[in-house]
């Protein structure tokens, strides 16, 4: 589903910073990735929280993703 990504930074108004917008294939915004800080438990540190959906993806679900390529696959098998 996702075709692009972009990192950037954003202001999370705590040390997660590290993010990422994946876009699809017509260019449009579809979710926020923010990467965890070594702040949290060994467990989550590293990991991709997956910070905001928009259109199909803007729910109350926030997975955790151990790669930006797993988060891709994942919102690809929610919109297809």
């Amino acid at each position: 589903m996702t075709s692009t990504h972009q990192f950037v930074r954003v202001n999370t108004s705590g040390p997660d910073q590290e993010g990422c917008l994946l876009f699809d294939q017509n260019g449009a915004l579809v979710g926020v990735l923010v990467r965890l800080s070594e702040q949290h438990d060994t467990e989550f540190a590293g990991k991709w929280f997956f910070e905001h959906g928009f259109g199909p993806l803007d729910n109350p679900e926030h997975p955790l993703f151990d790669t930006i390529e797993e988060a891709e696959q994942w919102i690809s098998s929610l919109v297809g």
